[in-house]
């Protein structure tokens, strides 16, 4: 015998939910949640796109990998897609709210209170709130939970029971976006991949020997002194003509240029063409942070490597620049690499605010402070390895290769805004190569300064990387430059040149 339908009213229990059957059920959602899923998987391909096309490889690559992970668990599990919707909706009601509240803010404060004050001297009263004699259309609002309360009780048709899970489907979704991190990291060199540094009493840290690295897409090879350059004896091979070069990141190149594209590199193959042969070695010792006093220790520790001409790279406010040790940076040492991507993420997320707390002043005025004394030491610096005698004799162990009789030109490399543009945006720049090239004329050191050097060359982006650091372009005019000046300028390399007995052909 079949039963009876219900009457429309009548209660029906599930698990979880008290209901009413006042209205129909909707409708599922799995053809909704598939088009809504692969909707932000486009609006995610299309974002990655965009970033990829205006030159962000990296964020495009975790733009992408995102969309798609993301996208592909909301397909496979109706919860995780709830969860993702709700993260999103919460991720959106954020943003809003605090867009929100900034410009309510600034609505109050220059619209509506300039307002009300102008009106108020005008003797405005709109909701008769002074004159007691009138009513006032004024009424409170009732208090929100009083509200909501009873917008609740209105038209309840059914009891929802607390949902089990939330908190465990939130967490899993963390963990699985953490572990997308961790792996489009890794893809990109960071966690054990990282440069790692030799802590030095001398120099206070250098890159480790014999690293071969890819990172964001470049190549790097150190050699047994840290150096981006091929393998090197300390005493020079007979018939050779050595460069030494010392600098810091700009020289180091940055880990985004591939090690063939330095213009350290670039300057060492021009140069044997020019002499017919596989004879001039160009040894680029650039380290990050490096400053005069770091490369004045690497020159303690092992001397000038038998080099015939030493070029001194650096950007104007290497000046600034104390000794300070491994412990100031966030670089790894060689031997404990970081164990996650996401490590070093941290690291170098943290480390300007570690050096900010433990300083007594400002950073911008301890660097003020040392400015004359890195000056100095640069002056100090040259003349060494140009005399190798003076008070710019090094007070510790003996160096490993002898030291003076070198030729020394100084290189300063122009910021973005002097190079590029052809403009002077820092007044400090211009006067510390002024001060540089007076101290360094005493010692008749040569002090080369191509301001405006790139100015309509190329795209910007394509000639610095950001406002020191040069990008591909701008590495390859910058070996040209460099090149004119070895050829035209250093009178070793001339004389080399000459001695050679037989150049081979062009």
């Amino acid at each position: 015998m079949s039963e009876s339908p219900k009457p429309r009213g009548t209660e029906t229990r599930s698990a979880g939910v008290v209901s009413v059957d006042w209205f129909p059920k909707p409708k599922p959602r799995g053809h909704g949640r598939v088009s809504g899923t692969l909707l932000r998987m486009a609006i995610g391909g299309a974002a990655a796109a965009v970033l990829y096309k205006l030159g962000h490889v990296n964020l495009a690559i975790a733009a992408g990998a995102i969309a798609v992970v993301v996208g592909g668990i909301s397909l496979a599990s109706p919860r995780a897609a709830d969860a993702i919707s709700r993260a999103l909706a919460w991720f959106g009601r954020a943003v809003g709210t605090a867009v929100g509240s900034v410009l309510l803010t600034l609505a109050y404060l220059l619209v509506l209170t300039p307002a009300r004050f102008v009106k108020r001297l005008a003797g405005d009263d709109d909701l008769r709130l002074r004159d007691e004699r009138l009513p006032s259309y004024y009424e409170p609002c009732d208090a929100p939970e009083r509200k909501i309360r009873h917008a609740r009780t209105m038209f309840a048709t059914e009891v929802l029971r607390p949902r089990r899970g939330g908190i465990m489907v939130w967490l899993v979704t963390f963990a699985v976006l953490l572990g997308l991190a961790e792996l489009i990291l890794r893809a990109e060199g960071f966690g054990p991949g990282a440069v790692l540094y030799v802590p030095d009493v001398h120099a206070g840290y250098y890159p480790g020997p014999h690293q071969n690295l890819d990172r964001y897409g470049g190549r790097v090879v150190t050699n047994r002194f840290g150096m981006r350059a091929p393998e090197a004896e300390e005493r020079k091979p007979a018939g050779k003509f050595r460069i030494l070069m010392l600098g810091d990141s700009t020289l180091w190149g940055g880990s985004y240029i591939d090690q063939d594209q330095l213009y350290a590199r670039i300057l060492d193959r021009k140069l044997d063409e020019i002499a017919g042969g596989d004879d001039v070695e160009v040894l680029n010792m650039g380290v990050n942070g490096w400053g005069p006093f770091h490369e004045r220790g690497f020159i303690d520790k092992f001397g000038a490597l038998d080099a015939d001409l030493v070029l001194v790279c650096l950007p104007h406010d290497d000046v600034d620049r104390e000794k300070y040790s491994l412990m100031s940076v966030p670089y790894f040492t060689v031997g404990h690499p970081p164990a996650l991507a996401l490590e070093e993420v941290v690291m170098h997320s943290t480390w300007r605010y570690r050096r900010d707390k433990i300083a007594f002043k400002t950073f911008k005025e301890l660097r003020a402070e040392q400015r004359e004394l890195g000056i100095r030491e640069y002056e100090r610096l040259g003349a060494y390895l140009q005399d190798g005698t003076g008070d710019a004799e090094p007070s510790g162990p003996k160096p490993r290769t002898p030291v003076g009789g070198s030729e020394v030109f100084f290189e300063i490399l122009p910021s973005r805004s002097v190079g590029a543009l052809g403009k002077v945006i820092e007044p400090l720049e211009p006067e510390v190569v002024g001060k540089l090239k007076e101290r360094l004329a005493t010692h008749k050191i040569e002090v080369h300064y191509p301001a405006g050097l790139f100015v309509g060359k190329g795209p910007l982006d394509d000639l610095y990387h950001d406002e020191v650091h040069l990008h591909f372009l701008g590495h390859a005019l910058y070996a040209d430059f460099l090149v004119e000046q070895v050829t035209k300028s250093s009178t070793r390399f001339a004389a080399w040149l000459k001695s050679r007995p037989a150049r081979k052909a062009q």
